[in-house]
C-alpha cells in the first residue's frame, strides 16, 4: 500500500470511529489504523479464519466476528481483479451492549485484544448500516484504483503520490471546495493531472446544481446553473447513475453552458456519487485541448470518492452538532417543564423551541380539553396572523377533534407531515393515558425523520408536563376542598364564611378579567382562611402565590384598622382583591361601610361591580308569553347557570363549586327544563336577554 492509501485508510477511521485492517490476497496486513498494527493483526487473523470457513469475499458483508460483535468486510478490487480485502470493526446492534457483555461474560474473558474490540465497539442502527456500508464501497473503490496505477511505471505513480495531501482533507473539516481546489493546485507543478477544471453538482429536487468550481477563474460562473436529469452531459450522469467520458466535444451543443461561461471545453468526463442506490452529486472535469486518458478517468473517479467522503462526513458532523444542540434544549426545557406552574408558560415554551429549533416558518400548539367538547379547543401561535391562526386551528379541530380524539388512545407521539397553505406542516399529537390534550405543529421544509423525531420528543415532554401540572392542580384542590370542609365540620361560622369569601373574591376577579390561575389561587386563599398560614405551610405545596394572598387576608380580617393608601400599594394583585372581599363581607355586604380607602381604583371598581349587580334591567311583554324566570333556580343552580355561560366545561365547573361533574350534569338538565332551552348556546341567548 501507498502512503496515500494509508492516510485514506486513517482519515476514515478518524471519521467513523472504527478500527481498520488492509490485507493483501493472501491474508497479510498491509495497513491498519485507529488501533494499532498488533489490533489489526487480529482483524486479520479473524478475516482468514472467515476465508478459511468458506465466506465469500467477492461482495461487501457484514459477519459476526463473536456473538453480536461483528465487523465489515469488502473486497479491494484493482483492473477487475481482487486485490486485497479491508476489514472494519467492530460494531454492535443499536441497545445490544448489555447482551453482548453479558454473553461474553458467561463465555468465560475474552482475549486482550477481543476486550479491547468490544470496548470501542460502535452501535449501529439500520441507517449507520447503509450509510456505512457505501461509505467503505467509495473506500475499496478508491484503494483499488490506488493499487491498479501504483504499478503501472511513469510519472503515474508520482502524481498518484501528489494526491495524498488531499486525503487529509477529509478528515480536517475543509469542504468540498477546497478539496477541488486543492486537486487543481497539483497541476501547477511538475505533476500535470492535465484537467482545466472540476466541478461538483448537487441534486435539488428534479435539477442538479452546480454548487463548487475550481481551475479556470471564468468557471465560477457556472455556479449555481442547473441541469434537469437527463439534460446536458451532467443531467446525463444523473440519470444512468454511470461515469461517461466524452471525447471532442468542441461542437457538440451541449458544451453550450459551458461556452457561455468563457470555457473551453475538449472533452468532459462526469463520475456520479452514488449513495443507496440514488444519484446525489455529480463530479466533472474537463479539458480545452485533447481527450480525457485512463490516469484521468481513474483521477476523477478518486476526487469523485473523496468529495463524497468529505461531504458525507462534514453533513454528518453537522448533523451530530444540531442533534447535540437540540438535546442540550430539550434537557433544559423538560427540566423548566416540570417546574413551570401555569399551562401557558408550558405552551409558549413548546411554541418557542420547535419554531427555533426546526427553523420553522411558523409554529402552534392546539390544546383540547380531554373531558370537555370535542368541538371546542385553544390555539397559541407564533408567525400567523389571527386570521390564520384560526383558520389552522379550525383545520386541527376538523382532523383531531370530531373525528380522531375520541376512538384514538395517544399514549405515544407520532408526527405526521402536512401539506397546507402554509407548505409542509409537522403535526404531533400530545397524549397521555389515552387522552388527547394537544397538537404541536411547525412549519418546516426539514420535515425530515430527524425533524419528526425531535418535534415527538418535543410532544412527549409536553405531554408529560401538562399531565404534571394538571395532576398538581387536581391534588391541590382536593387537598383545599378536604381542608375546607374539615374546618367547616369544625366550626360551620368559619365554613360558611370562607365559602362566601371565596364567591365574592372570585366573582369580582373574574369581573375584572384576570386570569384564570389567578382567579383560582383567590379562591384557594379564600377558602384557607380560617386557617394560619404556618398550618397551610406545612400541609400545601409551600412556594405558591395563594399562601401570601391567604397571610394578607387573614391580616386584614384580624385588624379593624381602614386599608390606606400604602397598605393597599403594599398587597399583592390577589392579596388586594381578597381584602376587599373580607372588608365587604365584615361591612355586612354593604360597600358604604367598608373600611377601605376611597381613592383606591380598585375600590371604585369594586364599587361599580356591586353596584351592577343590583341594577333591575328587565324587559316587559304586553302579551300574555313570559319568559321563564331566573330566580325560580336555586341558588346552586344559579352558580351553575353562571358558570355555564362564562364558558366553562362540566369539569371545570364541578372543580370551581366543589361538586362531583354527574351532580353538574343533573343541575344541567334542571337548568335547561326550568328555563326551556335545549342547549348551551340558548342559555348564552337567555344570558344576554335578561342582562337586557
Amino acid at each position: 500500500m501507498t502512503e496515500l492509501a494509508n492516510r485514506l485508510i486513517e482519515a476514515f477511521a478518524g471519521h467513523t470511529g472504527l478500527a481498520l485492517c488492509a490485507m493483501d490476497r493472501e491474508g497479510r496486513p498491509v495497513a491498519s489504523a485507529a488501533f494499532g498494527a498488533s489490533r489489526g493483526e487480529w482483524l486479520a487473523n479473524r478475516t482468514r479464519e472467515l476465508l478459511s470457513a468458506g465466506h465469500r469475499a467477492d461482495a461487501i458483508s457484514l459477519v459476526d466476528v463473536l456473538p453480536g460483535l461483528k465487523m465489515f468486510l469488502a473486497p479491494i478490487i484493482a483492473t477487475d481483479k481482487p486485490e486485497g480485502i479491508l476489514a472494519a470493526g467492530m460494531v454492535m446492534e443499536a441497545g445490544s451492549r448489555d447482551a453482548v457483555a453479558a454473553f461474553l461474560a458467561a463465555g468465560g474473558e475474552p482475549a486482550e485484544e477481543a476486550e479491547a474490540m468490544f470496548a470501542a465497539a460502535r452501535e449501529i442502527d439500520a441507517s449507520d448500516k447503509r450509510l456505512l456500508t457505501e461509505q467503505l464501497k467509495a473506500l475499496t473503490r478508491t484503494l483499488g484504483l490506488i493499487v491498479g496505477h501504483v504499478r503501472q511505471p511513469g510519472g503515474e505513480a508520482g502524481l498518484l503520490g501528489g494526491i495524498e495531501r488531499l486525503a487529509t482533507l477529509i478528515n480536517d473539516g475543509h469542504d468540498v471546495g477546497e478539496l477541488l481546489q486543492s486537486f487543481m493546485d497539483l497541476g501547477c507543478g511538475d505533476l500535470k493531472h492535465g484537467f482545466d477544471f472540476v466541478g461538483f453538482a448537487e441534486m435539488g429536487g428534479d435539477e442538479c446544481v452546480i454548487t463548487h468550481m475550481a481551475g479556470n477563474p471564468a468557471a465560477g460562473a457556472l455556479v449555481g446553473t442547473s441541469s434537469m436529469i437527463g439534460e446536458g452531459f451532467i443531467g446525463q450522469a444523473v440519470a444512468t447513475g454511470m461515469t461517461a467520458a466524452w471525447q471532442d466535444v468542441r461542437h457538440d451543443p451541449r458544451v453550450l453552458p459551458f461556452q457561455r461561461a468563457g470555457l473551453k471545453v475538449g472533452s468532459l468526463i462526469c463520475c456520479p456519487v452514488v449513495r443507496q442506490g440514488r444519484v446525489r452529486a455529480v463530479l466533472f472535469a474537463g479539458v480545452a485541448d485533447g481527450g480525457i486518458t485512463r490516469l484521468q478517468a481513474s483521477l476523477a473517479s478518486i476526487l469523485s470518492n473523496m468529495a463524497d467522503n468529505l461531504r458525507t462526513r462534514n453533513d454528518r458532523l453537522s448533523a451530530m452538532t444540531r442533534q447535540s444542540q437540540r438535546i442540550s434544549a430539550l434537557k433544559e426545557i423538560l427540566h423548566l417543564m416540570t417546574k413551570a406552574k401555569d399551562t401557558e408558560i408550558i405552551t409558549y415554551m413548546l411554541v418557542d423551541m420547535s419554531l427555533n429549533l426546526l427553523s420553522g416558518r411558523f409554529s402552534a400548539i392546539a390544546l383540547f380539553d380531554p373531558d370537555g367538547s370535542p368541538d371546542e379547543m385553544r390555539i397559541v401561535s407564533r408567525g400567523l396572523s389571527r386570521e390564520e391562526s384560526e383558520r389552522y386551528g379550525k383545520m386541527l379541530l376538523t382532523e383531531y377533534g370530531q373525528s380522531g380524539a375520541a376512538a384514538a388512545a395517544w399514549d405515544q407521539a407520532r408526527s405526521f407531515a402536512r401539506e397546507t397553505e402554509w407548505g409542509t406542516v409537522l403535526e404531533c399529537p400530545i397524549g397521555f393515558n389515552g387522552k388527547l390534550l394537544g397538537v404541536l405543529s411547525v412549519a418546516t421544509d426539514a420535515a425530515d425523520a430527524e425533524a419528526g423525531s425531535f418535534l415527538a420528543a418535543l410532544a412527549v415532554t409536553g405531554a408529560v408536563a401538562l399531565d404534571l401540572l394538571g395532576n398538581r392542580a387536581r391534588q391541590f384542590r382536593d387537598n383545599v376542598r378536604e381542608l375546607h370542609e374539615a374546618a367547616a365540620a369544625l366550626n360551620p361560622s368559619v365554613g360558611t364564611f370562607s365559602a362566601r369569601l371565596r364567591e365574592e373574591a372570585e366573582a369580582f376577579a373574574r369581573y375584572l378579567e384576570l386570569p384564570d390561575s389567578l382567579c383560582d389561587q383567590i379562591g384557594a386563599a379564600a377558602l384557607m382562611i380560617g386557617y394560619p398560614p404556618e398550618v397551610c405551610r406545612r400541609v400545601l405545596p409551600a412556594d405558591e402565590p395563594w399562601l401570601a394572598m391567604l397571610e394578607e387576608g387573614r391580616r386584614l380580617m384580624e385588624s379593624a384598622e381602614p386599608v390606606g393608601p400604602e397598605e393597599e400599594l403594599s398587597l399583592s394583585a390577589g392579596g388586594k382583591i381578597l381584602g376587599l372581599a373580607v372588608r365587604y363581607l365584615q361591612a355586612d355586604s354593604d360597600v358604604a361601610k367598608m373600611n377601605w380607602h376611597r381613592d383606591s381604583d380598585l375600590f371604585a371598581k369594586f364599587v361599580t361591580y356591586k353596584r351592577a349587580l343590583l341594577v333591575q334591567d328587565r324587559q316587559i311583554r304586553a302579551d300574555t308569553r313570559t319568559q321563564p324566570d331566573f330566580d325560580q333556580l336555586s341558588k346552586r343552580e344559579q352558580e351553575v347557570f353562571l358558570l355555564l355561560v362564562e364558558g366553562r366545561n362540566n369539569r371545570q365547573i364541578a372543580d370551581t363549586l366543589f361538586i362531583s361533574e354527574h351532580t353538574v350534569k343533573n343541575h344541567i338538565t334542571n337548568i335547561f327544563g326550568k328555563l326551556g332551552i335545549r342547549d348551551r348556546a340558548e342559555a348564552m341567548a337567555y344570558y344576554y336577554r335578561m342582562k337586557r
